[in-house]
């Protein structure tokens, strides 16, 4: 039987003793025999669910390779260094592969420059004007469309930022 057989097998049970707790009801068993087999039954459902999770990590590994595979790598990658170990593993390497990891997950280079260049404030683009009413004089109240300068889409005068791309606005008078 495999992990994910295994793991199969496990939720059907798991399912059945849920059943079981939630009906709570046998005509043979007093009140106290009752209560001591939904505390073994709730207990097992809670080693059910412990093997379940312990097989799935299993499956992840076994997804990884074995003990073996990562070892020949290692050795593999660590060929020409001059560091390697004993076992022919350069662990210099490995801390390296361990902070490229790292780094990967803040971005690449380009995703980094690409955040840093939306944190600078752009000027808006002034779009149409439109009549939003008239004043006590019976003069017309014109204003602004604004237009994100990075991705092009309309803008209120009080966002900070656009809602759309996230570049940051400079509503500042100064050119």
């Amino acid at each position: 039987m495999t992990e994910k057989e295994a793991t199969k097998v496990l939720a059907v049970y798991i399912l059945q003793l849920e059943h079981s707790l939630a009906e709570g009801e046998c005509e043979e068993y007093n009140e106290k025999e009752m209560a001591e087999a939904k505390r073994k039954d709730e207990q097992t459902l809670g080693a059910l669910n412990m093997a379940i999770k312990a097989l799935e990590e299993i499956q992840q590994y076994r997804e990884l390779g074995t003990v073996e595979d990562i070892r020949d790598l290692l050795i593999v990658i660590s060929e020409d260094s001059d560091n390697a170990n004993e076992h022919g593993i350069d662990l210099e390497i490995i801390k390296n592969l361990i902070e490229l990891k790292h780094y990967r997950v803040i971005g690449t280079v380009e995703e980094c420059r690409e955040a840093r260049e939306k944190q600078k404030a752009k000027k808006p683009i002034i779009g149409a004007d439109f009549m939003v009413g008239s004043d006590d004089n019976g003069e017309p109240i014109w204003k602004h469309d604004y237009i994100c300068p990075e991705c092009g889409l309309g803008i209120a005068g009080e966002y900070i930022c656009c809602p759309y791309c996230g570049t940051y606005i400079d509503w500042s008078e100064e050119e």
